[in-house]
């Protein structure tokens, strides 16, 4: 609970901003592992006629995966652009893969949506405080077993949506839906990430107390 926007952070941000043209909204899939990158791209297909403003952003959670993932949108055909490459974004771009280290968090300050990667199998989910940190909306799948009373709060405090774990319902369109409803409702898109850094704010100072505790037994 106890991250903040550094300095660093903050730079980072004004340096991937100038890639980023003013007119596109950008949807993260961050942290993503096998299976994340098919979903979201099946996603952003079904988009590309009612939102062509929307421009899906791909951070692969491991270095060794990033060439896999752009050789997954050559073969969707997929107009991407990779970060390595140090090219901006057009209106023509659809993916840009952020292959690149150290810059997620940045990116979350730059995006208008955000989905957890990692939650759709079973891995258990990556940090969503990260993106509440920026008053972001976030979408998670059925699995965050890794952030369990992280993610009660945000569902207690409606700060994130979790997409429904019903083997029976396809997860591509529930997670369609929940972008597009964050897309075309800016008001519900704001309560959300702003619920989600209100928890976030509620729990800062967990180090400082926790400390305290161990000190005491200690003494």
């Amino acid at each position: 609970f106890d991250i903040s926007a550094s300095q660093t952070i903050t730079d980072k941000q004004t340096e991937l901003a100038a890639f980023l043209p003013q007119n596109r909204k950008i949807w993260i899939m961050a942290s993503t592992h096998q299976g994340d990158e098919a979903l979201a791209l099946s996603v952003l297909k079904e988009l590309q006629t009612p939102h062509p403003e929307l421009l899906l952003v791909i951070v692969p959670r491991h270095p060794e995966r990033f060439q896999s993932v752009a050789q997954l949108c050559a073969e969707q055909q997929i107009n991407t652009v990779t970060r390595s490459s140090k090219a901006g974004i057009s209106d023509s771009t659809q993916v840009w893969l952020l292959d690149s280290l150290g810059e997620l968090m940045a990116a979350y300050a730059l995006s208008d949506i955000v989905t957890m990667g990692g939650s759709f199998s079973q891995i258990g989910g990556h940090n969503p405080l990260e993106p509440a940190l920026f008053k972001k909306p976030i979408i998670v799948g059925h699995d965050m077993s890794n952030f369990t009373e992280v993610l009660q709060q945000l569902l207690d405090n409606q700060g994130i949506v979790q997409l429904a774990a019903d083997s029976n319902s396809d997860v591509s369109q529930l997670l369609c839906e929940a972008v597009v409803n964050l897309l075309e409702n800016d008001a519900v898109a704001s309560e959300l990430g702003s619920n989600a850094h209100q928890v976030v704010l509620s729990n800062q100072g967990a180090s400082a107390r926790t400390l305290a505790q161990v000190q005491e037994l200690i003494s």
